[in-house]
């Protein structure tokens, strides 16, 4: 299924680059370094499968512009744990990329898109920000069973630090995002209050730890 899922969306990706004004061989070219930074061994959770759930959103909202497409593509490209500057970085790379085949005010709206995925900053006002925000924080309120598997993950993905100092980091995280509104969005704020309780559950579990 999620090779599946991925074929499908190197098509998208085609078409949504030519819509932009990139090149075939550059739009191909380009698939190819996504998918193989998404791929990387060390992402147990920022990989593929992320990235083909948020396009699923996507396809469930009424925002999906091309701009959408692409921020979801790049926003994780840039992906190293301890790091504090990753979508940054991301965008860097979206940048150097896209060189000038497309145009400035389109680079300008993957660019806030992307940032707009990092959880330290406000929460922006702006609709196609806020959806891009919710949709990379949609394994929030997954499943139950789900979300152990994501949290799992995410732990593997920090497997060089050690638990104390984990269980410090990532409790902080979570306290921060329960200290506001997870979704801004008509799609995703009903699935708030499963994913404040996700988010519950896993700090009970790693305050047992």
């Amino acid at each position: 299924m999620m090779a599946m899922l991925t074929q499908a969306n190197e098509t998208r990706w085609a078409s949504t680059c030519s819509r932009v004004g990139i090149g075939s061989e550059h739009a191909a070219s380009i698939w190819l370094q996504l998918c193989a930074a998404y791929s990387d061994p060390s992402r147990h959770y920022h990989n593929l499968q992320h990235i083909d759930r948020m396009l699923a959103w996507l396809d469930l909202s009424t925002q999906g512009s091309d701009a959408l497409k692409v921020a979801v593509w790049y926003h994780d490209c840039v992906y190293v744990p301890l790091a504090q500057d990753n979508e940054t970085q991301s965008v860097k790379v979206f940048i150097a990329d896209m060189g000038d085949q497309v145009s400035e005010s389109f680079r300008q709206d993957v660019s806030r898109l992307i940032l707009a995925t990092d959880v330290r900053r406000p929460r922006s006002q702006q609709s196609d920000e806020q959806l891009m925000a919710d949709i990379d924080l949609s394994i929030l309120s997954a499943d139950s069973a789900v979300y152990t598997t994501y949290a799992t993950a995410i732990r593997r993905e920090y497997a060089a630090v050690p638990d104390d100092e984990y269980i410090a980091g990532r409790s902080a995280v979570l306290r921060k995002i329960l200290s506001n509104p997870i979704y801004s969005t008509d799609l995703f704020m009903p699935r708030e209050p499963l994913a404040r309780r996700n988010i519950e559950d896993e700090l009970l579990r790693l305050d047992e730890e």
